[in-house]
């Protein structure tokens, strides 16, 4: 498994960064730090982008400090876009713009008031996790895709059963009222015309049994479909 880790904090934090970046080295990571690896001369645009193609995942420091920077906003939503594994490591109680909150609060993150060896240790342990279980995005928007059909197939099956059953009980009742008329009439011709719409009663009320099944199937297959969406996405 490879293990190049970019890591994306602001110039403010440096001292938090630095001692991330030497324990993930020393457990033979290869962390690609804006400081160590672009040159004073450098384009600093062109170099992150770089930095981020070829890392296997971010390990973004949310900070006060970081949460103002706009080059670590624009290092999260290019991993976002670039479909590389981000892990927030949210130090203290930052405010997260709307923007990167609709990213971050969908990963898993580790929330720390500060940085040491046990941390440190888990931030390792969930980056090495994060690899092993990565999903790819294509197959995210599969699972997206059967998802939303699933829901749509659950809740017309669902509606489905409900309309069937108000379809049974209400032309059962019907049925059982007119039948208990028909007993009732000693008029022959009463009776027959009685009789033709027990009958009728009867058949609308049966009909209802293969719309509640069609609806029950239709809901199961929904559920699958959800059900085996959520087991693949991240």
């Amino acid at each position: 498994m490879s293990r190049r880790v970019f890591v994306s904090y602001s110039t403010k934090d440096s001292a938090l960064a630095n001692e991330l970046s030497r324990y993930l080295t020393g457990a033979g990571w290869d962390v690609w730090m804006d400081v160590a690896k672009i040159a004073g001369a450098e384009d600093w645009s062109a170099a992150l982008a770089g930095g981020l193609r070829s890392t296997d995942a971010v390990v973004a420091l949310v900070t006060v400090n970081s949460m103002q920077s706009k080059w670590v906003r624009r290092e999260i939503l290019a991993a976002d876009r670039a479909d590389i594994p981000i892990l927030p490591v949210r130090v203290g109680n930052p405010m997260i713009p709307d923007r990167l909150a609709l990213v971050l609060n969908e990963l898993q993150r580790i929330d720390l008031n500060e940085l040491d060896q046990g941390s440190l240790h888990r931030i390792e342990g969930d980056l090495i996790n994060i690899l092993q279980r990565r999903v790819p995005r294509s197959h995210r928007r599969r699972a997206s895709g059967r998802m939303a059909v699933g829901t749509v197939l659950a809740t017309v099956g669902s509606i489905g059963i409900v309309v069937a059953f108000g379809i049974f009980f209400y032309f059962g009742y019907q049925w059982i009222l007119t039948s208990q008329e028909s007993l009732n009439t000693f008029d022959s011709g009463s009776f027959e015309s009685r009789s033709d719409q027990s009958l009728q009663g009867w058949l609308r009320a049966v009909a209802a049994f293969p719309v509640f099944f069609v609806s029950a199937i239709l809901a199961a297959i929904g559920t699958g479909l959800r059900r085996s969406a959520e087991r693949k996405r991240v």
